[in-house]
């Protein structure tokens, strides 16, 4: 997989074939790294005395720089372009860089997974209630952030939960749902659940 990546020099490089009349990089402009995100800006006054910040991204996996421009006094958006990058462009600046997430390098590794110890029955049922040990963060994409289940226990991506068998154990019309508020967090519309036979809206176990 592939991420951005981006410092000072780098981004005012970038944001310089964009934008004329730049201020001196190290006393003019403000260089900023997004926490837990691949997510650059770089701020600066422009001769007009108008705020600019220029936001380095990706949006639906698309390397794009925003430049945005408000007035000094209003603070009001005064024009905003986005322009689209090139991952050969990038590439040359040395602007991304290739990464393996901590689900790849445990499968890379072999390291057993909770699918691995806990096999389906054989038996068919109405109704399964479904708590799967999803990969689940609230900060960060490591195995040292804050909040990650990894710590707690072995792991499934979402690819690996669909992959489960879950359809042969359904019978009399049930479907799987996911416990509580696991339902909530799931991407909703996402095809991939439904084809795996699981439904992201929690129902009642009776009546």
């Amino acid at each position: 997989m592939l991420r951005l990546k981006a410092n000072k020099t780098a981004l005012y490089k970038l944001v310089a074939d964009y934008v004329d009349n730049l201020p001196p990089m190290r006393s003019g402009t403000e260089f900023i790294k997004y926490p837990r995100t691949p997510d650059y800006a770089l701020n600066w006054i422009t001769p007009e005395w108008n705020t600019a910040h220029a936001f380095f991204s990706t949006c639906m996996g698309h390397p794009l720089l925003s430049i945005e421009i408000r007035d000094g006094e209003t603070g009001k958006t005064a024009s905003r372009t986005t322009y689209s990058l090139t991952l050969r462009d990038l590439r040359e600046r040395g602007m991304v860089e290739e990464f393996v997430t901590a689900a790849e390098r445990r499968r890379i590794e072999g390291v057993p997974t909770m699918a691995d110890f806990l096999p389906l029955p054989e038996k068919e049922y109405s109704v399964i209630y479904a708590d799967p040990p999803w990969e689940y963060r609230q900060h960060g994409t490591t195995e040292k952030s804050r909040g990650t289940a990894l710590k707690q226990y072995p792991t499934m991506t979402t690819a690996d939960i669909c992959n489960l068998p879950v359809r042969k154990i359904c019978g009399g019309g049930g479907q799987p749902v996911f416990y509580g508020r696991l339902s909530q967090t799931l991407p909703r519309g996402s095809g991939s659940w439904r084809r795996g036979g699981f439904s992201t809206r929690p129902r009642p176990l009776c009546g």
